[in-house]
């Protein structure tokens, strides 16, 4: 009988890899998380709160609005107010409402624009998932996997970036980990040159809607090499904000 079981679960199995496809899995999971397509009017501040091993607990805001390209990290260190980010085009980097000049402040704040950009990106990125793997530039692996993610079945899907290194050439990658039942994302790992212990993975747990997008609450960080814990995320709150204004905490 187990191996009559074991017959059904690889035909089933070969059933459903035959029916669907990364870009299909890709579609129902941005039909979960975003199902009414509001991640490109999203205009949001969301307030986090970050946990890492033997520090106390600091906390930062992002303010987003898609609409007109807008991007604002801020967070304080000690009495001071730091904000950075860009209006469209427009860079900014403040410091307690003022324009920061300060080569020392720039430095030690990472205030260049280059810096600055690397935070938009990054969190622009981890908060628009999974819509954000439609863009231009991400390339949906053709092949569908299926994995055990963190106890949970999970289809796979794999993104590959193009990297331009001046030392040696590598690879980039992304592997989003969807739920098979209500096609969620309950994680991802991020892998250089197809090493899986290179890089870090990050374990989704619950979710909270906002703007009718249904965002992981909280975000588990680790190391791949030894899944050595690195800090946790959380979305505390949100609400809405009137972007180009000065900010506070």
């Amino acid at each position: 009988m187990k191996y009559s079981i074991i017959l059904f679960l690889q035909l089933f199995t070969g059933t459903l890899l035959a029916q669907l496809s990364p870009q299909k899995v890709l579609e129902k999971a941005i039909r979960h998380h975003d199902p009414n397509g509001s991640w490109a009017r999203f205009h949001q501040r969301l307030h986090f709160r970050v946990s890492i091993p033997n520090q106390a607990d600091t906390f930062s805001v992002v303010e987003i609005d898609n609409r007109r390209h807008y991007f604002n990290y801020i967070a304080r260190d000690g009495k001071r107010t730091i904000e950075k980010g860009f209006n469209d085009r427009a860079f900014f980097a403040i410091i307690d409402g003022k324009e920061a000049k300060s080569a020392v402040d720039i430095q030690r704040f990472r205030l260049s624009r280059e810096k600055v950009s690397e935070v938009r990106d990054f969190f622009t990125y981890v908060i628009g998932l999974p819509m954000r793997l439609t863009e231009t530039g991400a390339r949906l692996s053709p092949k569908l996997q299926s994995e055990i993610f963190n106890g949970e079945a999970c289809w796979v899907l794999r993104v590959d970036y193009p990297t331009i290194n001046a030392n040696n050439a590598q690879t980039e990658s992304w592997l989003f980990y969807i739920n098979k039942g209500n096609y969620a994302m309950r994680g991802s790992r991020f892998i250089r040159n197809n090493n899986v212990k290179n890089g870090a993975y990050i374990v989704f747990e619950g979710e909270t809607t906002i703007k009718g997008i249904n965002l992981p609450q909280t975000r588990h960080w680790f190391w791949s090499e030894d899944d050595r814990f690195l800090a946790t995320e959380t979305i505390e709150s949100a609400r809405d904000f009137e972007a180009g204004l000065a900010s506070r905490l």
